[in-house]
Protein backbone atom coordinates (compact mmCIF):
# COMPACT_ATOMS: atom_id res chain seq x y z
CA UNK A 1 0.00 0.00 0.00
CA UNK A 2 1.81 3.02 -1.04
CA UNK A 3 0.32 6.94 -0.95
CA UNK A 4 -0.29 6.90 -5.39
CA UNK A 5 -2.71 3.86 -4.99
CA UNK A 6 -4.60 5.39 -1.88
CA UNK A 7 -4.95 8.45 -4.05
CA UNK A 8 -5.93 6.95 -7.20
CA UNK A 9 -8.30 4.55 -5.23
CA UNK A 10 -9.61 7.83 -3.59
CA UNK A 11 -10.32 9.06 -6.95
CA UNK A 12 -12.76 6.19 -7.73
CA UNK A 13 -14.85 7.06 -4.46
CA UNK A 14 -12.62 4.50 -1.92
CA UNK A 15 -13.12 6.33 1.61
CA UNK A 16 -12.71 3.42 4.08
CA UNK A 17 -11.04 0.21 4.64
CA UNK A 18 -11.40 -2.95 6.65
CA UNK A 19 -8.04 -4.57 7.07
CA UNK A 20 -8.19 -7.96 7.88
CA UNK A 21 -4.55 -9.37 9.65
CA UNK A 22 -6.34 -11.42 11.62
CA UNK A 23 -3.14 -11.89 14.29
CA UNK A 24 -1.47 -9.47 16.08
CA UNK A 25 2.26 -10.81 16.54
CA UNK A 26 4.84 -11.91 14.00
CA UNK A 27 4.50 -15.07 15.93
CA UNK A 28 1.00 -15.93 15.32
CA UNK A 29 0.58 -14.07 11.63
CA UNK A 30 3.68 -16.48 10.63
CA UNK A 31 1.38 -19.22 11.83
CA UNK A 32 -1.55 -18.29 10.27
CA UNK A 33 0.62 -18.58 7.14
CA UNK A 34 0.87 -14.91 6.73
CA UNK A 35 3.46 -12.67 4.62
CA UNK A 36 3.97 -9.93 6.19
CA UNK A 37 4.91 -9.15 9.72
CA UNK A 38 2.72 -6.32 11.98
CA UNK A 39 5.41 -3.59 10.89
CA UNK A 40 3.73 -3.90 7.28
CA UNK A 41 0.09 -3.26 8.96
CA UNK A 42 1.28 -0.21 10.86
CA UNK A 43 2.73 1.14 7.45
CA UNK A 44 -0.40 0.23 5.97
CA UNK A 45 -2.26 1.97 8.54
CA UNK A 46 -0.49 4.74 8.43
CA UNK A 47 -0.48 5.20 4.85
CA UNK A 48 -4.76 4.85 4.69
CA UNK A 49 -4.62 7.65 8.00
CA UNK A 50 -2.25 10.10 6.27
CA UNK A 51 -4.46 10.07 3.36
CA UNK A 52 -7.68 10.65 5.24
CA UNK A 53 -9.27 6.68 4.54
CA UNK A 54 -11.14 5.66 7.58
CA UNK A 55 -9.54 2.19 8.29
CA UNK A 56 -10.47 -0.39 10.54
CA UNK A 57 -8.69 -4.06 11.74
CA UNK A 58 -9.84 -6.68 12.41
CA UNK A 59 -7.53 -9.45 14.69
CA UNK A 60 -8.25 -13.30 16.67
CA UNK A 61 -6.86 -13.90 19.78
CA UNK A 62 -5.81 -17.31 20.08
CA UNK A 63 -4.35 -18.63 16.62
CA UNK A 64 -2.31 -21.59 16.42
CA UNK A 65 1.33 -20.93 17.91
CA UNK A 66 -0.62 -18.35 20.38
CA UNK A 67 1.05 -18.26 23.93
CA UNK A 68 0.49 -16.23 27.05
CA UNK A 69 3.73 -13.63 25.66
CA UNK A 70 2.33 -13.32 22.01
CA UNK A 71 -1.00 -12.52 23.46
CA UNK A 72 0.39 -9.73 25.35
CA UNK A 73 2.65 -8.91 22.41
CA UNK A 74 -0.50 -8.65 20.14
CA UNK A 75 -2.13 -6.42 23.01
CA UNK A 76 0.63 -4.22 22.69
CA UNK A 77 0.49 -3.87 19.05
CA UNK A 78 -3.15 -3.67 18.61
CA UNK A 79 -3.10 -0.50 21.13
CA UNK A 80 -0.23 0.79 18.91
CA UNK A 81 -1.98 1.61 16.17
CA UNK A 82 -3.43 5.11 15.38
CA UNK A 83 -6.38 7.06 13.97
CA UNK A 84 -8.08 3.91 13.14
CA UNK A 85 -10.96 1.04 14.94
CA UNK A 86 -9.50 -2.31 16.07
CA UNK A 87 -12.39 -4.67 16.56
CA UNK A 88 -10.58 -8.37 18.66
CA UNK A 89 -12.16 -11.42 18.55
CA UNK A 90 -11.05 -14.39 20.44
CA UNK A 91 -11.13 -17.87 18.67
CA UNK A 92 -11.50 -18.63 15.19
CA UNK A 93 -14.09 -20.17 13.26
CA UNK A 94 -13.05 -23.54 12.10
CA UNK A 95 -14.44 -24.25 8.07
CA UNK A 96 -14.00 -27.80 6.67
CA UNK A 97 -11.05 -28.68 4.46
CA UNK A 98 -8.53 -25.39 5.43
CA UNK A 99 -5.44 -25.59 7.00
CA UNK A 100 -6.53 -24.84 10.06
CA UNK A 101 -9.03 -27.65 10.32
CA UNK A 102 -5.95 -29.51 9.91
CA UNK A 103 -3.75 -27.89 12.44
CA UNK A 104 -7.31 -28.24 15.37
CA UNK A 105 -7.04 -32.04 14.20
CA UNK A 106 -3.54 -32.58 14.64
CA UNK A 107 -3.57 -30.31 18.05
CA UNK A 108 -6.57 -32.46 19.09
CA UNK A 109 -9.21 -29.80 19.24
CA UNK A 110 -11.70 -31.54 17.22
CA UNK A 111 -11.57 -34.94 15.30
CA UNK A 112 -11.20 -35.57 11.69
CA UNK A 113 -15.08 -36.23 11.34
CA UNK A 114 -16.23 -33.79 13.12
CA UNK A 115 -18.78 -31.77 11.42
CA UNK A 116 -17.80 -28.62 10.89
CA UNK A 117 -20.91 -26.73 9.09
CA UNK A 118 -21.91 -25.78 12.28
CA UNK A 119 -20.32 -23.38 13.90
CA UNK A 120 -16.88 -24.71 16.06
CA UNK A 121 -14.34 -22.50 17.14
CA UNK A 122 -10.58 -22.95 17.68
CA UNK A 123 -8.17 -21.71 20.47
CA UNK A 124 -4.98 -22.25 20.64
CA UNK A 125 -4.56 -25.21 23.57
CA UNK A 126 -1.84 -23.35 25.08
CA UNK A 127 -3.96 -20.76 25.74
CA UNK A 128 -5.95 -20.77 28.95
CA UNK A 129 -9.56 -19.73 27.38
CA UNK A 130 -11.05 -17.83 30.67
CA UNK A 131 -6.92 -16.05 31.27
CA UNK A 132 -7.54 -14.81 27.54
CA UNK A 133 -11.11 -13.36 27.44
CA UNK A 134 -10.13 -11.44 31.21
CA UNK A 135 -6.76 -10.25 29.28
CA UNK A 136 -8.30 -8.87 26.21
CA UNK A 137 -11.42 -7.83 28.76
CA UNK A 138 -9.35 -6.10 30.88
CA UNK A 139 -6.79 -4.77 28.08
CA UNK A 140 -9.43 -3.29 25.67
CA UNK A 141 -12.06 -1.92 28.72
CA UNK A 142 -12.50 1.82 27.50
CA UNK A 143 -10.23 2.12 25.15
CA UNK A 144 -12.38 3.90 22.72
CA UNK A 145 -11.32 2.10 19.30
CA UNK A 146 -10.48 -0.64 20.33
CA UNK A 147 -14.03 -3.69 20.70
CA UNK A 148 -14.04 -6.54 22.22
CA UNK A 149 -16.05 -8.12 22.07
CA UNK A 150 -16.32 -6.73 18.79
CA UNK A 151 -20.25 -6.93 19.08
CA UNK A 152 -20.53 -4.63 22.37
CA UNK A 153 -21.45 -1.47 20.31
CA UNK A 154 -24.12 -3.87 18.38
CA UNK A 155 -27.40 -1.73 20.15
CA UNK A 156 -26.15 1.36 19.69
CA UNK A 157 -25.10 0.91 15.60
CA UNK A 158 -28.70 -0.22 15.49
CA UNK A 159 -30.47 2.72 16.65
CA UNK A 160 -28.24 4.73 14.89
CA UNK A 161 -29.14 2.52 11.22
CA UNK A 162 -32.51 3.23 12.56
CA UNK A 163 -32.18 7.02 12.28
CA UNK A 164 -31.08 7.07 8.70
CA UNK A 165 -27.28 6.96 9.71
CA UNK A 166 -25.47 5.48 6.48
CA UNK A 167 -21.53 4.58 5.98
CA UNK A 168 -19.06 3.06 8.18
CA UNK A 169 -20.85 3.59 11.60
CA UNK A 170 -17.26 2.24 13.96
CA UNK A 171 -15.92 5.88 12.06
CA UNK A 172 -17.83 7.09 15.45
CA UNK A 173 -15.31 5.92 17.69
CA UNK A 174 -12.46 8.05 15.76
CA UNK A 175 -12.87 11.27 17.49
CA UNK A 176 -11.73 13.45 14.85
CA UNK A 177 -13.57 11.97 12.42
CA UNK A 178 -17.18 13.79 10.98
CA UNK A 179 -20.62 12.61 11.90
CA UNK A 180 -21.69 10.06 9.49
CA UNK A 181 -23.85 10.96 6.80
CA UNK A 182 -27.94 11.12 7.37
CA UNK A 183 -29.85 9.41 4.94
Amino acid sequence: MTDEIVLKLKKTGFAAAEVGADAASDRTLKKMGKNFLFKDVVECNEVLSRNGIATSHFFMFGCPGETPESVEEGIKNVLSLKNCVAFIFMGIRILPDTPLAKIAVKEGVITADLDLLQPVYYLSPTVDREWLEKRLTDAFDGVRHCLFPPDAMDNSLQILHKLGYTGPMWDLLLSDRKRPRHA
